[in-house]
């Protein structure tokens, strides 16, 4: 298990290679984390448990950012900042979306 649900996350994953499934309550769910995908990034900027756990299928290599690295880092490439938020917000609930512009993380980026 790479990260297990309910758990806060304060880095941000990415997957180098390999293959993570993922499961929400013991269930495993179709859609699988392939290499070049970043994943916990909701539970890093909510400052909220995640909502699935990660496992790996085969042999994988994740890469860790540490939550304070990445916003050093979009803090000083404020272009890049904007873009993390755009993505962030897309297609996403309003529910989200005010938790979101709330959190620590939303706060920090306006």
């Amino acid at each position: 298990t790479v990260l297990e649900e309910g758990t806060v996350v304060n880095q941000i994953c990415i997957l180098i290679s390999g293959d993570l499934e993922q499961l929400h309550r013991g269930v495993e769910l179709p859609e699988h984390i392939l290499a070049t995908r970043i994943f916990g990034l909701d539970s890093l900027v909510l400052q909220a448990g995640l909502l699935n756990t990660f496992r790996a299928c085969k042999t994988s290599k994740v890469l860790l950012i540490r939550k304070q690295f990445f916003m050093e880092a979009l803090e000083t490439h404020l272009q890049d900042a904007d873009r993390v938020v755009t993505t962030l917000k897309t297609g996403r609930d309003g529910k989200f979306l005010k938790r979101l512009k709330g959190s620590e993380f939303g706060l920090r980026m306006q």
